[in-house]
């Protein structure tokens, strides 16, 4: 499977779309982008995966505290994963 270059830049800005509105619709993103509904509906499927937003009916949500899949690859490579934060911000039992 090929994966074009303006995908991933499409995510990004799906997901900066995301912060500043806290919410997408998709027929607004269609005209955005220029790009089919069915296109931004795997892009928000793939966004929901990841944990960046949670799909709605016609469009997607943000989730609280979610890295834009940039950040994620950028936390994964430094070796720190959310749930190893999680565990270590876990009270210890003594």
């Amino acid at each position: 499977m090929i994966v074009r270059r303006d995908t991933s830049s499409r995510r990004e800005r799906i997901v900066t779309l995301l912060r500043e509105q806290n919410s997408v619709q998709i027929p607004a993103l269609a005209e955005i982008f220029g790009v089919s509904t069915q296109t931004l509906r795997k892009d928000l499927n793939f966004l929901d995966a990841k944990g960046v937003c949670t799909r709605s009916f016609g469009g997607a949500l943000l989730r609280l505290g979610a890295l834009s899949p940039t950040e994620e690859v950028s936390t994964l490579s430094a070796g720190v994963t959310p749930l190893r934060k999680c565990a270590s911000a876990w009270p210890q039992r003594p």
